[in-house]
């Protein structure tokens, strides 16, 4: 923050203020004066008396009026700091977003083989950021619902996966689940049908490099009857 300049208006209202003090002053002290030097010798004329009376009041005025512009001056800098410290937590609140970390999920992977339920789902999560994500911890859960009745959506669990290290810009980091995740009550053979749909749904946490922690929410499911292909759920997908 800078401090006013000799042309700023608060700079100018400063000097109004001295230079109408001084005048001020000025004209009381050539009263007092002038009463000192036409009081009477007998005694004390009410001229006298009149014109010490009106230099108080002079003095009262001017000291009143230097108040008003000191405080004028002192909430217009007050104002002026304000404004100033909203400007640079703008400024350091847009920073922080175009700098931060972005972890979002960013491939499906489905492994098939002999056995009615899949072997096993590959999640990539990639960070766009520009700068490092920490702590990176993954939940999801799965379920198979029919087709167009949606899904019901469990809580989610602890996480499957706790990253010890940072995931730089750009790269991903993949979390892997085996087909012991899978229920093997479920109508798989309708899902290799395309009767039922499989959902995929949970979320990733991490810090950023700010220490803010940050969450992104994702949900997907499989494409009937192409079980193998998974789209993005219109619901549920929140990257913060």
């Amino acid at each position: 923050m800078t401090t006013d300049g000799p042309g700023h208006p608060s700079s100018h209202r400063a000097r109004q203020a001295c230079a109408f003090s001084v005048a001020i002053s000025m004209v009381a002290a050539s009263l007092v004066a002038g009463a000192y030097w036409a009081k009477s010798p007998p005694s004390r004329s009410f001229g006298l008396d009149a014109m010490l009376s009106v230099a108080a009041v002079l003095a009262a005025l001017v000291q009143a009026i230097v108040a008003y512009f000191m405080m004028r001056g002192l909430d217009h800098s007050r104002d002026q700091a304000e404004a100033a410290r909203a400007t640079l937590e703008l400024s350091r609140q847009t920073a922080e977003r175009q700098l931060r970390a972005y972890m979002g999920l960013s491939t499906m992977e489905l492994h098939d083989g002999p056995t009615p339920w899949p072997l096993g789902i590959k999640l990539g999560f990639i960070n766009r950021g520009q700068t490092p994500a920490m702590g990176v911890e993954v939940l999801h859960r799965m379920s198979l619902s029919p087709v167009g009745h949606g899904a019901v959506f469990a809580p989610l669990e602890r996480p499957q996966e706790v990253s010890r290290s940072a995931v730089l810009p750009g790269d991903q980091y993949f979390v892997a689940t085996t087909d012991a995740m899978f229920e093997r009550a479920w109508p798989w053979e309708g899902w290799r049908r395309g009767e039922y749909e499989l959902h995929v749904w949970g979320e990733v946490t991490y810090t950023d490099t700010f220490g803010n922690a940050q969450r992104s929410k994702f949900r997907i499911r499989s494409r009937a009857p192409l079980h193998r292909q998974f789209v993005v759920c219109e619901d549920g997908n929140d990257m913060t």
